[in-house]
């Protein structure tokens, strides 16, 4: 704390607790995380339970050193023990990702659902800028009845309507999905390859550019391109997708969407391979002919 003003230590020095808070948010903001942290830690060693959740979102979010899931997991645990609403959707989020400890859908829905009924007393506090994005996490989990009961309905026009708002690209994904197999909406092919089309350029969505390549591959509810197949797969395995290469390789072993390259086709499936592809494994041994091919 070299570096830290004589005014700052002085506030420090003085135990104002409110001057303390005040000049460590005020930091925080420009971007001075090095001071902010130091000046957080104080009141959260004292179990001030904002600064607690502040200093473990330091730590998950990597701001002043590399990212310490134990770390920010414990901060996160002492604040909302000590009656931090935030902590909650943190921690959710932690479980719902596994970020250093298990994945627990059950424990993760029920902090998120806590918070969520906080959502009208923290929605006009600006500075809480990630007070969204847990709406995704909860439409997930009521997508796939996972950690609570099933309910797409809700899922949907609850929860990824609303974060699709604030740019999630996850949740627009979702919406697409929705829309492409007519879950509770109108089915409308058309629109979900607009909005998958649209995510996969915009934002690389991984998700979206594997979903139009299958739609072009199989030919789903349009008729099958295999040049469009080609050009999404290659996006989504240029992002490391095992499937996408799996298939690449098949695009070029059978010269469709390609010209039929047996060598790149090998270095595709050893690509996919090596990110446990199962598939490709069946594919290699049919080139090494220790399988029969069937779809010959």
């Amino acid at each position: 704390m070299d570096n830290i003003s004589k005014e700052i230590n002085d506030v420090i020095k003085s135990g104002d607790l409110d001057s303390l808070l005040s000049m460590a948010d005020t930091c925080f903001k420009k971007n001075e995380l090095k001071i902010a942290y130091e000046l957080y830690l104080i009141p959260a060693k004292n179990n001030h339970a904002f600064s607690q959740f502040m200093i473990g979102f330091f730590h998950l979010e990597g701001l002043i050193t590399e990212i310490d899931y134990s770390e920010a997991f414990k901060w996160f645990i002492l604040a909302e023990h000590n009656g931090n609403i935030h902590a909650k959707c943190k921690l959710g989020q932690m479980y719902f990702y596994g970020l250093g400890i298990k994945v627990d859908y059950k424990k993760a829905f029920d902090l998120l659902i806590e918070f969520n009924k906080f959502y009208e007393e923290i929605s006009n506090e600006e500075e809480f800028w990630y007070k969204l994005r847990y709406f995704y996490e909860l439409g997930y989990l009521y997508r796939y009845g996972l950690g609570t009961r099933q309910d797409i309905f809700s899922a949907c026009e609850d929860y990824f309507e609303w974060a699709s708002e604030y740019d999630n690209p996850d949740a627009e994904f979702e919406l697409a999905y929705c829309f492409q197999h007519g879950l509770i909406y109108v089915k409308d092919i058309n629109r979900a390859i607009e909005d998958y089309e649209r995510l996969a350029e915009d934002n690389e969505h991984l998700k979206s550019q594997e979903q139009l390549a299958q739609i072009y591959l199989k030919g789903i509810d349009v008729e099958a391109d295999y040049n469009k197949a080609l050009k999404w797969f290659s996006k989504a395995a240029a992002q490391g997708s095992s499937e996408a290469l799996y298939e690449l390789g098949q695009l070029y072993l059978t010269g469709k969407g390609a010209k039929k390259n047996i060598n790149t086709a090998l270095e595709l499936f050893l690509d996919s391979l090596e990110k446990g592809n199962e598939k490709a494994k069946n594919a290699l041994k049919i080139l090494f002919g220790i399988l029969p091919n069937n779809n010959a």
